[in-house]
């Protein structure tokens, strides 16, 4: 992907959707992400997700546009792989759309890692598992993780709807 494309699609969200930005910022800035999301192709969204976090915030909520193998592979991938909070949140609930259940050793590997670094999306990781049936998590989440997950995870699918 050119940089400026890359620039066009990550540079105007990353911000105002990374960690849980998009609580205050997703509802305002929906009829965006959808008008650009429609437009991103899958091999870019792959692109996305495979870079470093910015590109990752980006790519996650553009993979809600996508159905194909390949873009859900790479959303569990960039999960698997992420350093933390500030793309972590976005990829949990990509993960829980694009896979639901099957996204859950993707996130339990997560939370292992973000337990022991101390990354601060553990609790919110494991909110998600808590809500595919997952028990025993080693974080164990709070009513704030727990309501930010699903204001999270309404959000994402009302961009998948539209």
């Amino acid at each position: 992907m050119q940089d400026r494309r890359r620039k066009k699609l990550v540079a105007p969200f990353y911000l105002k959707l990374m960690r849980l930005n998009s609580l205050t910022n997703g509802a305002a800035l929906l009829p965006e992400i959808v008008k650009t999301g429609r437009k991103v192709s899958a091999t870019e969204v792959v692109d996305l997700l495979q870079d470093h976090w910015r590109p990752r915030v980006a790519g996650a909520w553009f993979s809600l546009f996508h159905d194909d193998g390949e873009v859900a592979a790479a959303v569990l991938q960039a999960l698997v792989t992420s350093l933390g909070s500030l793309d972590a949140p976005p990829l949990v609930v990509a993960a829980v759309v694009l896979h639901g259940e099957a996204a859950l050793t993707a996130i339990e590997t997560y939370i292992q890692r973000d337990s022991e670094q101390d990354w601060g999306a553990c609790g919110f990781a494991a909110a998600a598992a808590e809500y595919l049936g997952a028990t025993g998590s080693r974080c164990v989440p709070t009513d704030d993780d727990r309501a930010n997950f699903a204001r999270m995870l309404e959000l994402a699918l009302q961009v998948r709807a539209r």
